[in-house]
């Protein structure tokens, strides 16, 4: 039989950086490579580390979402730095 090789999806030109979708991310969590002591999240198909915590972001954060809340329209909700997963 002969082997199939893929092309990996790589960054431009630098081929150290490979780019994964959605669904091998999702795999690498379900196979316990990565857990949730992992401070990592899937952006524009790169794993990165997430920012750690800030006191001063965290407080104009929260005085953001309190000025958007007393405004929002009768029905309306609203996310705060919540995970959003697109299709792409």
């Amino acid at each position: 039989p002969s082997a199939v090789s893929a092309t990996p999806v790589t960054y431009g030109d630098v081929a150290s950086l490979r780019r994964f979708t959605v669904a091998e991310y999702d795999r690498m969590i379900d196979e316990g490579i990565i857990d949730d002591t992992d401070r990592v999240e899937l952006l524009e198909g790169y794993v990165v580390l997430k920012m750690p915590g800030n006191p001063e972001h965290d407080g104009a954060v929260q005085a953001v979402a309190d000025a958007f809340y007393a405004r929002r329209p009768a029905g309306w909700c609203y996310r705060v730095q919540s995970g959003i997963r697109l299709a792409d």
